[in-house]
């Protein structure tokens, strides 16, 4: 009896002690999508990774997209008909190997929703220090347009045993912003655009081109008048905020005003809480009622 227990007690710990091993550390290379059309339906996503503590025999992997990566094929609607997966070593094309989509015994899919999980159909040892490339081609559940989108939250399942009694290991890869790549997707190409649009937009709304080139976040008022010498914020060095209803009007508003002034024109301001008869120069913030307003509309109209 003694002998009995101590050998299952053997196999107990043999089975723990390897899964309990030291949990190996995969670094993510890149995340690569390829449109194959014009119209971006039809694209490749690779993925290259490295495993950086040891070498995995036995594994999974699988991440998280808002894309299906199973077959589907039918009259109305193919699903994935053209798409092949593998794993392969990135510096050598010939050790290779099919990827298969993983379902469970009971027919019930492992890969839940937009949770993908592959396995190699045949042995591939992961092994240390040694880029390796996934690559899912020719899928046709439309390709990423931003981040949102693009694989994330991946993982690996691995066993530290051959053994179907040992539960397998979860590793959580994390990612960060630089390994994606979106092909057709340019930050720098996008950003210059954004800031032509917007200098384009302030440059129709104001005749004088040099406060827009060299104030080309505040656009100037409508109402302003261009002077014979031209006009220009940077010979006003301060101004007075005139307002007769500062008790309605918002605090917040008047600061965020005043913070404007400062650091978009550099003009330092002051708050009066009374209008002088003899107005000059200033911001003027008035209260109109009602009848102000119609006498105004009917002036504009005629």
């Amino acid at each position: 009896m003694k002998k009995i227990f101590t050998i299952l007690l053997s196999i107990f710990f043999t089975c723990t002690i390897l899964s309990a091993g030291v949990t190996p550390e995969i670094s993510i290379d890149s995340i690569t999508t390829k449109n194959l059309d014009k119209v971006g339906k039809n694209y490749t996503l690779e993925i290259i990774f490295t495993p950086k503590k040891m070498s995995i025999k036995n594994w999974k992997f699988g991440f998280y997209m808002p894309r299906k990566f199973n077959q589907l094929l039918d009259v109305k609607n193919e699903v994935n008909p053209n798409l092949t997966m593998s794993v392969s070593d990135a510096s050598d094309k010939k050790i290779k190997e099919k990827l298969k989509y993983i379902y469970t015994k009971s027919g019930k899919s492992l890969s839940a929703g937009y949770t993908s999980v592959f396995a190699p159909a045949k042995a591939f040892k992961l092994k240390k220090n040694t880029k390796y490339k996934i690559t899912l081609k020719n899928s046709n559940q439309w390709s990423q347009g931003n981040y949102s989108s693009v694989a994330q939250s991946l993982f690996l399942l691995y066993y530290r045993s051959d053994s179907s009694d040992c539960k397998p290991k979860i590793i959580n890869i994390s990612t960060k912003p630089e390994n994606y790549k979106i092909d057709g997707y340019d930050q720098a190409k996008i950003s210059n655009e954004i800031k032509n649009q917007l200098t384009g937009y302030l440059r129709n709304s104001n005749s004088n081109a040099s406060l827009a080139d060299n104030y080309s976040i505040v656009p100037t008022p409508v109402s302003i008048e261009k002077t014979v010498g031209g006009f220009n914020f940077s010979r006003i060095k301060s101004i007075n905020i005139y307002t007769d209803n500062c008790r309605n009007l918002a605090i917040s508003s008047i600061k965020q005003i005043k913070i404007a002034l400062k650091k978009d024109l550099r003009i330092k301001s002051k708050l009066n809480r009374e209008i002088p008869k003899t107005l000059k120069s200033g911001l003027l913030f008035k209260k109109l009622n009602k009848s102000e307003i119609i006498k105004k509309i009917r002036k504009d109209i005629n």
